[in-house]
């Protein structure tokens, strides 16, 4: 064997046993999640009910949904048909529901977004109400709602609209914030 030929032999196994040995040592980096992939939901649930108790053990609000899409990203969660129900000490509870919504990942605000409808049957404490509105924004550790979109508000032959409403499912509390108009008809003088 001529030594020119022995010096290639030699050099073609160095650059082999070089390449065994990087493929053996040396990862390419982990590819970061494509745009597609850290949009992509982690779980979902179909007909999805969640309900937070009081500090005797009574329902306080309840949360359901057709389904439940959860984001690991950031721990959001969106709804398909939501509907959120508070729960009072006393009279009837009031319900939210809208087409689709929004659950932050620390959980403390909820958007019931697009048309949206609250009611609050008739009891013997209090009469029935309904609002028809859009884009509530919730916050339910506080029993507290609001929406800068017009609301309606009806109740036993009243009508009351306005721009922008707040209100407060604990105290039983609607307020409209501007452009307010009423309309009231007397049942009894007809």
């Amino acid at each position: 064997m001529n030594p020119r030929t022995f010096l290639v032999l030699i050099a073609a196994g160095g650059l082999a046993a070089l390449g065994w040995w990087l493929q053996a040592h040396i990862r390419p980096p982990e590819r970061a999640p494509t745009r597609a992939t850290a949009a992509a939901p982690d779980y979902y649930i179909d007909d999805f009910t969640a309900t937070t108790m009081d500090a005797a053990g009574l329902p306080r609000q309840r949360l359901t949904a057709a389904t439940l899409l959860h984001y690991a990203s950031d721990g959001h969660a969106d709804l398909t048909q939501p509907r959120m129900t508070f729960f009072r000490s006393e009279g009837a509870p009031w319900d939210a529901r809208s087409e689709t919504g929004w659950v932050s990942g620390d959980n403390e605000t909820v958007k019931m977004l697009g048309t949206v409808h609250i009611s609050r049957a008739a009891s013997a404490l209090n009469r029935a109400v309904t609002v028809d509105t859009y884009n509530l924004l919730v916050k339910p550790n506080e029993d507290y709602a609001e929406t800068p979109e017009r609301a309606v508000i009806r109740s036993e032959g009243s009508t009351l609209q306005g721009i922008g409403m707040r209100a407060r499912f604990n105290l039983g509390q609607l307020d409209l914030l501007s452009q307010v108009h009423g309309e009231y008809v007397n049942e009894k003088s007809k």
